[in-house]
């Protein structure tokens, strides 16, 4: 066995080696090395590590007819439906505004029905809270935002930006204020009192829906 190195000290390569090792080999006494044809025989206990005498290859199935057309063509098919149903997720969103827009008033009068309803039943009270919703859910819609956050003059002005005449943007701002009072006011919900507020409220969403709403665009 040798080793070669490099020494600093001679500035140059060395070569160690080991003396020569001498290995006697002799016949064992078992009968494995008997035969004497030269030939090298493994003691019975031995066994080889592969019993088969060949080794296969591992082979993968082999898709074939309508199995290799369904595993190509159904990854795209997913990605297809998937951003077929974000793109149309992402027009209702954006369409909501104007469907909102265009069915304001078809909601608004809805709730007024209900509302008259009310004023001829036993609870003529119960009316303050649809011809609020009413009114408010008009303006929000109309408007295209919500009305917390929002005064009175902010109001008329934001309404009058989006093609609302004067008269009508003034005659919201009075029924919004009316449904405030009827609220916060104790004894006010009679049903005389709530007849008063329901054509306040009727009058000004028909003056609003009677604007010039193409304005705004």
């Amino acid at each position: 066995m040798s080793f070669s190195y490099f020494d600093p000290g001679a500035k140059g390569y060395e070569t160690q080696k080991t003396p020569p090792l001498h290995l006697f080999v002799t016949a064992g006494a078992g009968s494995a090395a008997g035969g004497g044809n030269g030939q090298n025989v493994l003691e019975a206990s031995f066994r080889p590590l592969r019993t088969a005498p060949a080794l296969s290859e591992g082979q993968l199935p082999v898709l074939r007819g309508n199995a290799i057309w369904l595993t190509l063509g159904l990854p795209p098919l997913l990605l297809a439906l998937l951003w077929s149903a974000e793109t149309l997720r992402r027009r209702r969103r954006d369409a909501a505004p104007a469907v909102r827009m265009r069915q304001a008033y078809r909601v608004a009068r809805k709730r007024i029905k209900v509302a008259r309803t009310l004023l001829a039943g036993p609870s003529p009270g119960q009316a303050l809270g649809e011809l609020t919703a009413a009114l408010v859910g008009y303006l929000e819609d109309r408007a295209g935002t919500k009305l917390a956050g929002l005064s009175h003059v902010d109001l008329a002005e934001r309404l009058g930006e989006m093609g609302a005449t004067d008269e009508a943007a003034k005659a919201a701002v009075a029924a919004l204020e009316a449904c405030e009072a009827h609220r916060y006011a104790p004894g006010s919900g009679g049903a005389e009192s709530g007849k008063d507020l329901l054509s306040r409220v009727e009058w000004a969403i028909d003056a609003l829906e009677r604007s010039d709403w193409q304005k705004a665009a």
